[in-house]
């Protein structure tokens, strides 16, 4: 991040970390992370984004009861929850609407944003994205590849679990860390994220989001369903991966296939983090997207 800044985004309800990288006067990106992440997620591609959209700011936050940002306590995290604090950010930012691209969880929150508030997104980026486990494909996608997802699922909820409830080893970190990675996880990361976890607040936080999630996940009015993503007037570029430890590839092209604007690319060499493992192929495809849609 060296040339990029940390900083503290107030906003009527909520107080925001963010990892930013460039200026300007167009709608920003706004990088939303996964479950239990946090900016760093994004921090090898902050700089190369922001030097070759001109004119643009990157942001990456942490979503609230992650990293750094607000904790609240008088919520649950539900999907809806967050699409409240990315409305707020952006606001807060001085703009009407962003370019909206998310990472699993995050995903799911930025095309839910450009299903039910259009006006705050120029574009969306759904990227590994959750929020399809339950999609009616009218059987045009194998139950298998549903179900896999779901196991995916349960154990990425096991991992977290174990790192919550035991000792917040280094190595329960890694674990669970693990699960986005085909290669070894990052040392760096692993100390970042131990660094995060450490913190009582966070834990307790935690384990309220990974519940809800849960939940959220068997809810039939949050994921995406077949009839609104055909109305969806919001340009969207997807990308998926071969590896992807939760949801399966045959679902997210289903995904696409029923967007009428988007574009889609599946990554051979990555499981959960592609903006990590493939990182030179990801910045192009979301430069060359960005750069079309602007």
């Amino acid at each position: 991040m060296l040339g990029g800044s940390v900083e503290y985004v107030e906003s009527e309800n909520y107080r925001t970390r963010t990892l930013k990288a460039g200026d300007g006067e167009k709608p920003p990106l706004v990088l939303l992370h996964g479950i239990g992440g946090h900016a760093e997620t994004y921090v090898r591609n902050m700089l190369p984004l922001a030097e070759a959209l001109e004119d643009r700011a990157v942001y990456a936050i942490d979503f609230i009861g992650h990293g750094y940002s607000s904790r609240p306590t008088d919520i649950d995290y539900h999907i809806t929850d967050y699409m409240d604090h990315v409305e707020e950010f952006v606001h807060a930012l001085g703009h009407d609407s962003a370019h909206i691209h998310g990472e699993s969880l995050g995903g799911w929150v930025a095309g839910r944003l450009g299903l039910d508030r259009p006006e705050l997104v120029e574009t969306v980026g759904l990227i590994t994205t959750s929020g399809v486990y339950h999609i009616d494909t009218s059987g045009s996608v194998e139950e298998d590849a549903k179900a896999e997802s779901i196991e995916g699922i349960e154990d990425l909820y096991e991992r977290s679990m174990e790192m919550l409830d035991e000792e917040l080893t280094r190595e329960r970190v890694a674990d669970r860390l693990q699960w986005l990675f085909v290669e070894d996880v990052d040392d760096e990361l692993v100390d970042i994220r131990q660094a995060i976890y450490s913190q009582q607040a966070n834990q307790d936080a935690m384990r309220i989001i990974y519940e809800t999630f849960v939940e959220d996940v068997k809810d039939e009015e949050m994921y995406f369903t077949t009839a609104e993503l055909r109305e969806m007037d919001v340009p969207t570029l997807v990308i998926h991966t071969e590896h992807n430890p939760s949801a399966q590839k045959e679902l997210v092209e289903y995904v696409h296939e029923q967007l009428p604007d988007s574009e889609y690319h599946l990554y051979e060499h990555s499981a959960h983090w592609p903006q990590w493992e493939e990182q030179d192929r990801y910045e192009a495809d979301t430069i060359d997207f960005l750069q079309r849609h602007t």
